[in-house]
């Protein structure tokens, strides 16, 4: 069992939740969202409200438990395998496509002057994250 494994399971169930449902569940919402959004080219409305909301609440959840993993594991170098270094640092890495997202949402930041720039570079985030968990979950699971 990976280090990120034993991590979300020791602890009972609401470690869990708190380590990995939660996160993953506004993740999930909040890649959802940006996918209809970025198909019908929202650049405001209910559905981009969502994303927003769900981005800003997911990027402050991923905060806390990156840094949770950072001091718990990763500054006592504690590694079992290669796959254990690989799997810690991408789903702490996945914190920042989200505060890449959300920082681009605000109405003063410069680099999103037209409403395509910021799709597109939404888009990149969002595809960023979306392979960093898969990267994270898929060698979280490595046995070796």
């Amino acid at each position: 069992m990976t280090q990120l494994l034993e991590q979300f399971s020791t602890g009972g169930p609401e470690r869990l939740l708190l380590y990995f449902g939660i996160p993953l569940a506004f993740a999930t919402v909040e890649a959802a969202s940006e996918l209809y959004v970025l198909y019908k080219k929202e650049t405001h409305g209910p559905t981009k409200s969502v994303n927003t909301v769900t981005g800003w609440i997911a990027a402050g959840w991923f905060c806390w438990v990156s840094w949770q993993l950072f001091t718990g594991v990763w500054l006592k170098n504690e590694w079992r395998s290669p796959m254990d270094f690989v799997s810690m640092s991408a789903y702490i890495a996945c914190l920042f496509p989200l505060l890449g997202m959300a920082v681009n949402d605000l109405p003063w930041v410069k680099i999103r002057k037209r409403p395509e720039r910021r799709l597109l570079i939404h888009a990149g985030f969002s595809a960023m994250f979306t392979v960093l968990l898969f990267v994270a979950m898929t060698t979280a699971m490595w046995n070796g």
